[in-house]
């Protein structure tokens, strides 16, 4: 399985050679002398480039928002979800009920 960091280089030598394709091809005129079947392997080429570019910016995209769903759900697990957190924050609601209307507190027991 491919790293982050990985991907990451793939998507930015492929994007680095689609942009010096396009560069060279818009440039300079050597493909005057080049057959219509070459040009257009060298344009499919670019444009294949740039695609597995777009390709890996979209899955990294998608990683890192796997990745902030998880550590997000970690954060709730490690704080709300906590048995301990709750029986205080129950407490601590109860309390201030029984504050507000001390009547209304004992019907509710």
């Amino acid at each position: 399985m491919l790293t982050q960091r990985r991907w990451r280089t793939i998507g930015t030598i492929t994007l680095g050679a689609s942009a010096a394709m396009a560069a060279i091809g818009a440039r300079y005129g050597f493909f005057r002398h080049c057959s219509p079947t070459t040009r257009l392997g060298y344009w499919i080429l670019l444009l294949l480039l740039l695609l597995v570019s777009v390709y890996i910016a979209l899955l990294d995209l998608r990683y890192i928002r796997m990745r902030y769903a998880m550590e997000k759900r970690e954060v709730f697990r490690r704080t709300l979800g906590e048995e301990s957190f709750r029986k205080e924050l129950r407490n601590a609601q109860e309390t201030r009920t029984e504050k507000r209307d001390p009547g209304t507190a004992n019907r509710n027991n």
